[in-house]
């Protein structure tokens, strides 16, 4: 892989412009959409925030 510079599968961003970025099988997450990630899963089940048209497509909570 020399040459090529790894991006985050979610939000873009290279690798010189996070922090750190952890690999997966098949994609990449940077710190930052940790981040993002984890005030998702934490957010309470009636926080407004938590409704689906209140967040990205690639941020949706999948339904129960």
């Amino acid at each position: 892989m020399i040459g090529k510079k790894l991006r985050c599968s979610f939000c873009g961003k290279g690798e010189d412009q996070v922090r750190k970025l952890v690999a997966g099988a098949k994609a990449h997450i940077c710190d930052e959409c940790v981040a993002i990630a984890d005030r998702i899963m934490k957010a309470s089940p009636d926080d407004p925030g938590d409704s689906p048209a209140a967040k990205p497509p690639s941020w949706r909570v999948p339904p129960k």
